[in-house]
């Protein structure tokens, strides 16, 4: 019998009024398509292979939680804030904060703690996070 790895399930956090940060920043974008079909491939490899992805693909930050997605668009490059878990670090990542970077700073420059709190909040309450669900 073949096995396949079990798939890692893709969360996002919601804000009160139940909108996801990658629902809200797809708005913002105007549904680039290009720009989502990036995103959506970059969460095909994080579902697919977890921490296992190649090199480069997910990167620490100085939040011990916290790690960063990188996106490229025509013009900007994008930080998809994401940590393991929380509530189960087995099989499962959450989409913390979205944030977009110039200069190498980020905009927000407090991105970071923006996640980290996104994630202390999920701790606290986990209705805060839904299943992430493919913009196209």
């Amino acid at each position: 019998m073949i096995e396949f790895p079990q798939r890692w399930r893709i969360y996002a956090f919601i804000d009160s009024r139940g909108i996801s940060v990658v629902e809200e920043w797809a708005q913002d974008i105007k549904r680039d398509k290009d720009l989502l079909a990036r995103l959506n491939q970059k969460l095909d490899l994080l579902e697919r292979h977890g921490s296992e992805l190649p090199t480069g693909l997910l990167a620490g930050t100085k939040f011990k939680h916290v790690d960063k997605l990188k996106v490229f668009g025509r013009k900007t490059t994008w930080r998809f804030m994401v940590c393991k878990g929380p509530i189960s670090k087995e099989f499962e990542f959450t989409l913390l904060y979205v944030a977009q970077e110039k200069d190498r700073k980020l905009i927000p420059l407090d991105a970071y703690k923006r996640a980290d709190d996104n994630r202390q909040e999920i701790i606290n309450n986990p209705a805060r996070r839904k299943i992430h669900e493919r913009i196209s």
